[in-house]
């Protein structure tokens, strides 16, 4: 099997970071942290979403923290679109993410719009995710 190096640009800059990650993986770890991308060990490429969500409720809690009381339902959602999404959805362009962590994702979003409004009814949260232009995270990261 030979092994052809692409040419100079983005694909060959991608490429070297692949084989850099690969050499320098250690046989005894199950994952690879490559920036914020945490690669899982599978029969398939496939990222852990752990560190993202985790990531994602600090940023959330932290912007609660400080408005949570004060400012209104409408400066909170837009502060979590703004500050929090971007934590969360960094990163998502290096791998295939499955419908199950699609789901995983949405449960998390939907978490915070029910801390957000006090609720618990599901009905209430679709509709103000629809009102705050919130939609699940699929269609945050599949619109052009």
């Amino acid at each position: 099997m030979t092994l052809t190096i692409p040419h100079k640009g983005a694909i060959y800059l991608s490429f070297m970071a692949v084989v850099h990650v690969i050499t320098n993986f250690e046989a005894s770890r199950s994952n690879i942290n490559y920036l914020v991308v945490h690669i899982k060990s599978a029969k398939a490429f496939a990222c852990s979403l752990a560190n993202a969500e985790k990531s994602f409720y600090r940023a959330f809690n932290a912007v609660l923290g400080k408005v949570a009381g004060v400012a209104s339902e409408e400066v909170t959602v837009e502060l979590l679109k703004v500050k929090c999404l971007p934590v969360l959805l960094y990163g998502f362009e290096a791998c295939p993410i499955s419908n199950k962590q699609f789901n995983s994702l949405d449960f998390v979003l939907k978490g915070c719009f029910r801390k957000i409004f006090r609720t618990k009814s599901a009905e209430v949260v679709q509709n103000s995710m629809l009102i705050f232009n919130c939609m699940s995270i699929a269609g945050m990261c599949c619109q052009p």
